[in-house]
């Protein structure tokens, strides 16, 4: 597999991101990235919709930023 273009952190809107599930597909695929990580903040909203989605031959790694206080 051909992993030229790699990503590892894209946040959709379901958190601070710009980019609805399927917006965000369509940039990865137009893009050519191979693979990639949705990070959203404080939720796996995201990752739970866009896992059902991907492309074959696209590799998906699920991610969550967690806030914290101390």
């Amino acid at each position: 597999m051909d992993n030229k273009y790699v990503d590892l952190h894209m946040n959709s809107k379901a958190s601070d991101g710009t980019d609805s599930i399927q917006g965000l597909l369509l940039k990865i695929q137009e893009t050519g990235i191979k693979t990639f990580a949705l990070t959203d903040y404080d939720t796996i909203k995201g990752v739970l919709e866009i896992q059902e989605t991907v492309p074959a031959g696209i590799t998906f790694i699920r991610e969550v930023e967690i806030s914290c206080n101390f």
